[in-house]
């Protein structure tokens, strides 16, 4: 039975995904560790994906977790998102999206092993990528350097542990509508905040969600956010040739994309 005040919070955000829950909700059912409160903030969906997310919530209800559920209209997944930090309870957040599911049954209990005694602000890992029908990882990325993230995201945000007093203050800048947060770990990081690595897999990441399939936008949101954050500016050099080139393998992504959802349709 966990506390009054969790040590963690899961933050979950849908839009018409019930097809996508199911390994989500196992995931997250399915953990050694009950310290935590799950938070549920949909976007008014008009499949079954509420019926979905009420199943999941009576699941961890009989764990005696806590589970809380909300849906209504959004201004996007960064809005819903803040929404749900300002619901949580808990001392540490995480998010994980529709279609992404934690590595395995002990991953919060390893984590959580660390968050109890650490002094980071920021807790993250590796992330495992998920199959194009997402039945089984065919991947792990390893987070990169932290000092990266000058130029791109070091480690995947499925993969992220926050202090939610950090995250609190000011929640994800909703001008990005997909790269917000970049936008909140950049700022952090160059605000001196602390941040710890662990070496081991977090989540598998399902490789269809808004990020991913919208590369282009990224790249182009990626530069706004550096050059206002000063990292870089308009005649840095090394900052453009970077660019470009996640530019171009961004065009490159989304044309496979299109070409997929093309065939699809045939």
């Amino acid at each position: 039975m966990i506390s009054s005040m969790p040590l963690l919070s899961i933050v979950v955000v849908t839009l018409n995904a019930s097809s996508a829950l199911r390994l989500t909700g196992e995931s997250i059912c399915c953990q050694d560790f009950d310290n935590f409160e799950c938070i549920f903030v949909d976007g008014k969906s008009i499949d079954d994906t509420v019926i979905k997310l009420k199943e999941i919530s009576a699941s961890l209800s009989q764990k005696g977790i806590t589970a809380e559920l909300i849906s209504e209209k959004d201004n996007g997944i960064y809005d819903a998102m803040n929404k749900g930090i300002n619901l949580t309870r808990g001392k540490w957040l995480y998010f994980l999206n529709a279609g992404d599911c934690l590595w395995n049954s002990n991953t919060l209990s390893r984590v959580c092993a660390v968050l109890k005694t650490t002094s980071s602000e920021i807790v993250y890992g590796d992330i495992g990528i998920a199959s194009k029908d997402a039945t089984r990882c065919v991947d792990v990325r390893k987070a990169e350097p932290l000092k990266n993230i000058k130029t791109r995201m070091p480690f995947c945000h499925q993969a992220s542990f926050i202090r939610s007093d950090l995250l609190k203050a000011g929640g994800y800048n909703c001008n990005y509508r997909i790269a917000a947060d970049y936008e909140f770990f950049l700022s952090v990081y160059l605000d001196s905040r602390s941040f710890e690595y662990l070496d081991f897999p977090i989540a598998i990441f399902d490789r269809t969600g808004l990020s991913s399939t919208s590369c282009v936008q990224l790249a182009h949101e990626f530069r706004a956010i550096q050059l206002d954050n000063k990292v870089s500016s308009s005649g840095d050099i090394r900052g453009r040739l970077c660019y470009w080139k996640l530019l171009l393998e961004s065009y490159y992504q989304d044309w496979k994309h299109k070409i997929k959802q093309t065939a699809k349709q045939k």
